[in-house]
């Protein structure tokens, strides 16, 4: 019986010698992608309380910030510091600069917070939101452009008026503000009216100290006139060139002082003390002194018939 011949077998794939080829760029791939897997991070990004997720494959905290989209500014506050490693799970919390400008008491400063509200403001400015008068509530956001605020601190004030010794706290902004909230009357206490009077002289007199507190950035209140004693010390103490706008007017501090001499009031001393820090008065200052105080303040003779 003659047999049959036999079908030739199939070939078996892995016995094909692009079999290793292919099984070792398959491993290659499974490699690379759990090597991927491994190197990425899952992190959280929070900017000013808003929190965001981010798979990142930074190796730094600023790498990831740029992975999220968020670009660092002059004063931002970064935790961790952005140059350090970056680790799987961890939380990226960025805080914005924004900047205040501050007049506390008077005086005018510029800063730079991170807080979102004006009473975190305050704290990081070490300024207590309860020690003082504030311009703004204390959950008033503070924005990204930034605010400006005005802050009246509480203080200690003495006053002494005669035998009356008297303790006031307050967030008062001037000396006349103090003298007014505790009544007391200082008479007529205004350095050029003893040497110009009432005239079209004293108001160009007046004018000008204003010109000279506007260029020293000091604003006054709306119902104070600058050549108020009170309010001239206390430009006096807050900037340098006070001290020459007392000198210039010495001849109405005298005179003031001789006034307040012969009314019997204590604020006389007060006065006297103001002068003895100023260099002694020249010939011709105590000369005016003496013809004013003879003949009075001047008075206005433009028009009048004669």
């Amino acid at each position: 019986m003659r047999g049959r011949r036999r079908k030739p077998r199939p070939p078996i794939p892995w016995r094909s010698p692009w079999t290793f080829v292919v099984c070792l760029a398959g491993g290659a791939v499974v490699a690379a992608i759990a090597v991927t897997s491994a190197m990425a991070k899952d992190v959280v990004v929070v900017v000013d309380g808003k929190r965001t997720a981010v798979r990142s494959f930074a190796a730094s905290v600023r790498d990831a910030l740029g992975d999220a989209g968020v670009a660092l500014g002059y004063g931002d506050v970064v935790r961790p510091p952005a140059q350090q490693p970056l680790a799987d799970g961890a939380t990226i919390e960025v805080r914005r600069a924004r900047p205040i400008k501050l007049t506390l008491d008077g005086r005018t400063s510029e800063h730079l917070v991170t807080s979102t509200d004006v009473a975190g403001a305050l704290a990081e400015l070490a300024i207590p939101a309860a020690a003082g008068q504030v311009s703004a509530p204390p959950d008033e956001a503070v924005p990204l452009s930034g605010m400006a605020l005005t802050v009246y601190t509480r203080r200690k004030v003495y006053v002494v008026a005669g035998a009356t010794r008297l303790v006031a706290r307050t967030t008062a902004r001037t000396v006349r503000e103090v003298l007014r909230q505790e009544r007391v009357d200082l008479g007529h206490g205004y350095l050029t009216y003893y040497a110009d009077g009432d005239t079209r002289r004293r108001g160009a007199s007046l004018a000008a100290l204003k010109r000279r507190y506007r260029a020293a950035g000091w604003e006054l209140m709306e119902d104070e006139l600058p050549d108020f004693l009170p309010v001239v010390l206390e430009f006096a103490a807050l900037d340098a060139t006070g001290a020459e706008v007392l000198r210039e007017h010495r001849v109405g501090l005298e005179l003031l002082r001789a006034a307040l001499e012969r009314r019997g009031s204590p604020y006389a001393l007060v006065v006297g003390a103001v002068c003895g820090t100023l260099p002694p008065a020249t010939a011709e200052q105590r000369a005016e002194v003496r013809r004013l105080a003879a003949g009075g303040p001047p008075a206005e003779s433009v028009g009048r018939q004669t």
